[in-house]
């Protein structure tokens, strides 16, 4: 299945979430609109009023800890790491620290669509079964083809389903299980011995031959007619990438997106990490 990405710059819970980026978004434009006016004791006014926001929003003790940048076209303008990376070892969070992105790895699926397309690898309006070494319809409508631009949007009509939720959630080792519930692993995580390639977990969903293939895993709507958000249909799109191109979704994505934005410290497995920088994660 689809791997997580870590990166060096992490994002918050989703309830605070819009305050803070509707102000990080507030204070860039203010620096790019205003660079040339403003003294640096101005400057160094605004960046000390954000760190007191944030600080106010750890306080609330709904986030154990974050990092926040704000960036323009030219240079960091911002960075800051506030609580713990793991409370029970007192690890600070910092602007250093390495975090799970989850779904925000989709902004490199649709950078990695554009790149192939470039490159002649593909086209956004070509049916996915020119690649898929599987086939895959909407039952309710198997003459219309699903194209790669459908999945692109979530409109693909693919949508995720109890299985989803049940074979997607692996542990990294078995000695996660120590800290896990027994029942919680049963309803909710998979050992790491039942681990499946991308491929395998797709075929088994979205091929009428798979095992796990419900036609529930489809909208009884055309395909591009609606949005319906899909987990499955992104991962989709990664297979499709890596069928078009020819190279591992993973290693694609590295050589075209991380690698030439210098994005060192990211990576798509705990292997391609400094996994001492790695925040613990929290349910």
């Amino acid at each position: 299945m689809m791997k997580a990405i870590f990166f060096e710059i992490n994002k918050i819970m989703h309830k605070p979430i819009l305050l803070v980026f509707i102000g990080l978004f507030l204070y860039g434009c203010n620096q790019k609109t205003n660079k040339a006016k403003e003294p640096a004791s101005t400057v160094l006014a605004q960046k000390d009023s954000l760190t007191a926001a944030l600080t106010d929003l750890l306080e609330q003790e709904q986030i154990n800890g974050f990092s926040v940048a704000i960036v323009n076209q030219d240079r960091v303008l911002y960075e800051n790491g506030m609580g713990f990376a793991d409370i029970e070892a007192k690890v600070a969070y910092t602007e250093h620290t390495i975090q799970n992105i989850a779904s925000i790895s989709k902004t490199l699926i649709g950078v990695a669509l554009l790149k192939a397309q470039e490159m002649g690898k593909l086209t956004l309006d070509d049916p996915i079964n020119t690649y898929l070494p599987f086939e895959v319809k909407n039952p309710a409508f198997p003459e219309i083809p699903i194209t790669i631009r459908h999945l692109a949007t979530h409109t693909s009509t693919i949508v995720d389903t109890d299985i989803y939720n049940a074979k997607s959630y692996v542990l990294k080792s078995i000695s996660d299980s120590s800290v896990i519930s027994p029942k919680a692993i049963r309803e909710n995580f998979n050992s790491p011995e039942k681990k499946i390639s991308m491929t395998d977990f797709l075929q088994n969903v979205l091929s009428e031959n798979g095992k796990w293939y419900l036609k529930d895993g489809f909208l009884n709507k055309k395909p591009g007619a609606l949005f319906e958000y899909s987990n499955v249909g992104a991962t989709l799109a990664a297979a499709v990438i890596e069928y078009a191109t020819g190279e591992p979704y993973d290693e694609f994505t590295t050589k075209y997106i991380l690698e030439p934005l210098k994005m060192d410290s990211s990576g798509w497995s705990f292997k391609q990490i400094d996994f001492s920088k790695h925040s613990k994660l929290y349910a």
